[in-house]
């Protein structure tokens, strides 16, 4: 399995490329045992978290799974794109110029629960060290955009995801990035305590590439809910997050 772990530069979306090998699917990726329950509990002080406990009630969902310590179980969330040319090129601009915005926009959204940083920037935390999947080829600067995250649920993410300044991004996405042989996301719930780490993110891309969606490992065309079942998102919720603008 080819990976790559990040080396040095400055963009809130990259990791630098070098040789790594991720664990196996199965084990516990915990890069801060306990960090999530912090977060729920509103106790972490660290990088970019929020407590779920101010967030509209109305606006999530009215059954939801939760972990045997009573949090609602939060959806993590990889993404893994390839520029067409390095990085640093000009015709790369309109994508640096959307970045930050971007970045600011998820920042204040209340889907999102936590979101991992990068090693070499500022801002949260790295949630283990930075690699990619085997898919990666480099193009002489040493890094693509990737993301990791944690949701409180599908139809908050599929919302920032589809709608607003990130829908105008994706929009113009062949402007930069290669068309993908992979998949551009791949979402799983995430049950252990503390993150995932890139490592987890990786594999769960690899494996949804592989093998299809999964509870293992899904994206927006066939979901699956906390207990491993198929389900589709829902539309009245929806409607409703996009009613309130968030």
């Amino acid at each position: 399995m080819g990976t790559a772990i990040r080396r040095t530069g400055r963009n809130p979306l990259n990791s630098r490329h070098s040789t790594g090998q991720p664990a196996a699917l199965g084990a516990r990726h915990c890069s801060d045992l306990g960090a999530y329950e912090a977060v729920v509990q509103g106790e972490f002080s660290g990088g970019r978290d929020r407590t779920p406990s101010g967030r509209r009630s109305d606006l999530l969902p009215s059954q939801r799974f939760r972990t045997v310590s009573g949090d609602l179980m939060p959806l993590a969330l990889y993404t893994f794109g390839m520029f067409t040319v390095p990085a640093d090129s000009a015709a790369n601009d309109g994508f640096r110029e959307l970045n930050d915005p971007i970045f600011e926009m998820v920042d204040q959204s209340k889907g999102l629960i936590a979101r991992s940083g990068y090693a070499s920037d500022p801002g949260p935390n790295s949630w283990g060290p930075e690699v990619y999947p085997r898919f990666y080829r480099e193009t002489g600067d040493g890094w693509s955009p990737a993301t990791l995250s944690l949701w409180t649920d599908m139809e908050a993410l599929f919302s920032f995801t589809y709608f607003g300044l990130h829908a105008v991004a994706l929009k113009r996405g062949r402007e930069w990035f290669q068309q993908p042989r992979w998949p551009p996301l791949v979402m799983w719930w995430h049950s252990d305590p503390g993150y995932p780490t890139w490592a987890e993110g990786v594999l769960r891309h690899e494996h949804l590439h592989d093998h299809g969606a999964s509870p293992t490992a899904f994206d927006f065309k066939q979901p699956y809910d906390e207990t491993g079942k198929s389900t589709k998102l829902d539309k009245s919720r929806l409607n409703k997050i996009r009613a309130a603008g968030i």
